[in-house]
């Protein structure tokens, strides 16, 4: 994910956010950016190692910038659910608490996203959430 900064100083910047190969992601896809309320960013993202596949053993990673985006922390894990695959990061702000709501989906070990085998509910092995 590249970022394009505007500054009136500087003109246009372009920042890399997130690189394939960082933190030991093959590639870092679906990235999601968002303001705080305080006025940091946050990218968050798939991050796939092991299976670049949409429903690989996918991971959702952030990183942080608290300078506009001129520079950025190091990639966190924000979570990992072993084999089951995290995809398609959505955050969210809510302007009354300032909270940032991040929904993605967690998809069962060995099924896709289209799979009939995914069931309806709540809770147990085949739960699409």
């Amino acid at each position: 994910m590249t970022a394009l900064i505007c500054s009136a100083l500087l003109g246009p910047i372009f920042i890399d956010v997130f690189r394939a190969g960082e933190g030991g992601f093959q590639q870092i896809r679906i990235p999601s950016l968002i303001t705080a309320k305080d006025g940091t960013l946050l990218a968050f993202a798939e991050g796939r190692n092991t299976n670049r596949s949409d429903q690989g053993e996918n991971k959702i990673i952030l990183k942080r910038s608290s300078d506009r985006g001129l520079t950025w922390a190091p990639l966190q894990i924000v979570d990992d659910q072993g084999a089951r695959s995290l995809n398609n990061p959505c955050a969210v702000l809510d302007q009354n608490s300032g909270a940032v709501i991040l929904m993605y989906q967690s998809i069962p070990a060995g099924l896709a996203e289209g799979s009939s085998k995914i069931e309806n509910g709540t809770d147990g092995p085949n739960i699409f959430r």
